[in-house]
């Protein structure tokens, strides 16, 4: 009798419990969506779809798109949640069964899903940085072996389930995704635009005067268009700085709103003269950017408006000049509806371009201004600098655009600090950061040219009624300069060009965690340069110490260089290089010539408003005992420099010849005078003096400091 072949295997009872199967299916219809969601993510980030071209949406991304960044999060903790409570429920009844293969698998699939957990948590953490971009990777290794881990183990176990299943999975989860895409693009689009905004720009505002796109010929009339050139309808004349909607908008585009500001900078400028402890328009930044915050927050940046004592002084002292207005600021007056007589509240916009952007684009500036309030405690906020989106040309003056229009792509922008809100925002932000960095970090802003649209100033008949001046002009000096490497005839060049962020934004250790470190350094936001004026009123001696350490760093080189016996003798004269000591006859002239060079400042020292600024020598001439015999350079009871010292400053005069001490530009009619260094030159100081026979054969020494102030005696005393 033929022997029967055996029959399909019959398939074997099944070890789970009902209510195990339960929640193995729970976690299993979670973990189809989590499948479904992490393929939609992957095929987002591999076709560039949350990422179009620049001149298109820069700044989108899709709502759908962030929730399921947020769903993902969520639903997988919960996925997690559930797996784990089914292997604690599932494990002591199958370990009995010592089935090799199924705990290998387990085993496996277990330590796939504890990767995937642990580096989904730290990913939540400030751990989300560029140094700990190997926990992404890890996360994405985890997340393709985990599903492949859940089959294999399934297929080899005691019980299998029958091929349908896992088919029926996989079509639900490829269902998913193909469904998840089709929402993505029809929610794809522009992104958000603040509401006033929206209606400006529908209006043509970008076209107005005030917009970026305006039509600067037309406004002047004449056939030849100064660079420069504001026309008087722009509601910011004679600032020439644009806001994208072409209008004022409200403050919080410049402060950031509710959500950024934690305090009552009114009540500590009340207090202290100036708010330092609130941190106008930081608190949202500060979540992500801990160091970068703090570093700005000692910076000279943050004190540029009327939270700086020393330029409230001058811009109140121009506010406050009335009179007859020129032809300029009447046709401004007439457009705005303001009054003409308060030429200098208009005038004084020019100052607010780069001083004071919350009054000047909220339209305070040209009005009463409280000094006490958020906008003018705020000085440049984050937002100042960082919504810049464009620079109109390189004539300075705070010549660049605003953009006003879009606003924070992410979901739940506007939630206040420490709420669930804004960790969820945060979040988002952390798992797709692009579209925020492009928001807020333009190429341009590590060119020279978005430091010079402030650092480069020039003064027109508008603002003077005179005709066209130069003021600072740091950019133009760099840029001559062997320091940029446009030039070949200055002595000391670096390895390659510097641009300003090199020398003034230095990479800076990041010990507070900031995320958008790289190496554990960030671009060091102090902007140090020589204001030892606003930390030294503010009590801030770290700052100090910080400045002197940066102007001591081989930047400048001081030495006495020569001596000459006798005058007019080119062959007296004797080269001290290298030479400590120097036998000199008594009683006959002596010269000492005192060399200043400029080694690593990429720009003329000093720099900036060097019609208050104070850089002299102090020579002195001592004997052996440290008794002084002779001084130039000493400060004198009254706090003023010697007037004989050697200065490094500039003399600036008004129209009736008298010097300007108040750094009213308004009033500059010609430089008296002007002694600074150039970058990679030198500067020499000659000191004449004759040794009494008297102290024939004693030891002499001369020394030759070179010394510094932000501001000599005169503003100082002005401005307090």
């Amino acid at each position: 009798m033929p022997e029967r072949s055996p029959g399909p295997r019959r398939p074997l009872p099944s070890l789970l419990t009902p209510a195990q199967r339960r929640m193995l299916f729970a976690a299993l219809v979670g973990a189809g969506f989590m499948v479904a969601n992490t393929l939609y993510l992957v095929g987002v980030r591999v076709t560039g779809a949350a990422r179009p071209p620049a001149d298109e949406a820069p700044f989108a991304l899709p709502a759908l798109l962030q929730w399921m960044i947020l769903s993902h999060t969520g639903m997988g903790l919960l996925v997690a949640l559930g797996m784990i409570g089914f292997l604690v429920w599932h494990l002591p009844g199958v370990w009995v069964r010592r089935h090799r293969a199924s705990i290998v698998s387990g085993v496996a699939f277990t330590v796939a899903g504890a990767v995937l957990v642990v580096t989904g948590l730290f990913i939540l953490t400030d751990a989300a940085s560029r140094a700990n971009r190997w926990a992404w990777w890890a996360h994405v290794a985890a997340a393709a072996l985990l599903p492949a881990g859940y089959v294999a183990h399934r297929v080899v176990s005691y019980t299998r389930p029958p091929r349908r299943r896992f088919t029926a999975f996989a079509g639900a989860a490829l269902a998913g995704v193909l469904m998840l895409g089709a929402l993505h693009g029809l929610t794809a689009g522009d992104p958000p635009l603040r509401e006033g905004a929206r209606a400006a720009l529908a209006a043509g505002g970008s076209a107005s005067p005030g917009g970026p796109e305006r039509d600067v010929a037309a406004s002047h009339g004449g056939p030849w268009v100064p660079p420069g050139w504001v026309p008087p309808a722009s509601p910011f004349f004679p600032s020439p700085a644009t806001t994208r909607s072409g209008g004022t908008v409200p403050s919080t585009v410049i402060t950031g709103g509710a959500a950024a500001t934690v305090g009552d900078p009114a009540a500590e400028a009340e207090r202290d003269g100036f708010a330092a402890a609130v941190r106008v328009g930081a608190e949202a930044c500060v979540r992500c950017h801990r160091d970068i915050t703090e570093q700005w927050a000692a910076s000279a940046h943050r004190f540029s408006s009327f939270n700086n004592p020393f330029y409230e002084a001058t811009v109140r002292t121009l506010r406050e000049a009335r009179g007859t207005p020129n032809p300029w600021v009447r046709q401004h007056a007439l457009a705005m509806g303001l009054e003409p007589e308060a030429a200098g509240r208009i005038k004084s916009q020019w100052c607010a371009g780069c001083h004071d952007p919350a009054l000047l684009f909220s339209g305070r500036m040209a009005g009463d201004v409280d000094r006490s309030s958020l906008e003018a405690q705020a000085g440049l906020t984050c937002q100042a600098c960082h919504q810049i989106d464009g620079i109109h040309d390189r004539t300075g003056n705070g010549n660049y655009d605003l953009d006003d229009a879009t606003v924070d792509p992410y979901l739940f922008g506007s939630a206040g600090p420490g709420s669930a809100l804004a960790f969820l925002h945060d979040a988002t932000v952390r798992a797709r950061p692009e579209a925020h960095r492009r928001q807020f970090l333009k190429p341009f802003f590590r060119t020279a040219e978005f430091c010079a649209t402030c650092h480069k100033v020039s003064l027109s008949p508008p603002l003077n009624e005179y005709r066209w001046l130069r003021g600072q002009d740091e950019y133009d000096n760099w840029h001559d300069s062997g320091i940029s490497r446009n030039a070949s005839r200055t002595f000391y060049l670096p390895e390659q060009a510097r641009v300003c962020q090199d020398c003034h934004m230095p990479p800076e250790p990041a010990p507070l965690g900031d995320l958008a470190a790289d190496g554990g350094r960030v671009r060091s936001h102090r902007f140090l340069a020589v204001n030892t004026a606003l930390p030294w009123l503010r009590g801030d001696t770290a700052s100090l110490r910080r400045i002197e350490a940066f102007l001591r760093n081989r930047r400048l080189r001081v030495e006495i260089f020569a001596a000459r016996v006798g005058r007019g003798r080119v062959d007296a004269l004797m080269d001290l290089a290298g030479r400590d000591t120097l036998r000199l006859p008594p009683g006959q002239p002596l010269t000492l010539d005192v060399v200043v060079r400029n080694q690593g400042v990429g720009h003329t020292f000093p720099g900036g408003t060097n019609d208050s600024n104070e850089g002299w020598i102090e020579f002195t001439l001592e004997d052996e005992s440290g008794a002084v015999l002779a001084r130039s350079g000493a400060i004198g009871p009254d706090g003023f420099v010697d007037p004989d010292a050697h200065v490094y400053r500039a003399v600036i005069l008004d129209a009736d010849g008298r010097p300007i001490h108040d750094r009213d530009a308004t009033r500059l009619r010609v430089t008296a005078m002007a002694n600074v260094i150039g970058p990679g030159t030198a500067d020499v100081a000659h000191y004449e003096l004759t040794i009494p026979p008297a102290l024939a054969g004693r030891r002499l020494v001369a020394r030759a400091r070179l010394l510094w102030r932000k501001f000599d005696r005169a503003y100082t005393g002005f401005a307090h």
